[in-house]
């Protein structure tokens, strides 16, 4: 599920920021994986018991 639609634009900036500098200079280059990241909200990644 992506909510990037209702995000506001500086959640989708720094977004594509973590990638580049917690991914991409890591040495994490699976686009599928970037592409995920980039889509997903962060919080779609947790567990909804530790939200």
């Amino acid at each position: 599920m992506s909510l990037r639609e209702n995000e506001p634009l500086e959640y989708s900036a720094e977004r594509s920021r973590m990638v580049q500098t917690q991914l991409r200079d890591r040495g994490i280059r699976d686009e599928r994986v970037l592409s995920a990241i980039l889509r997903i909200p962060r919080h779609e990644f947790v567990p909804e018991d530790f939200r």
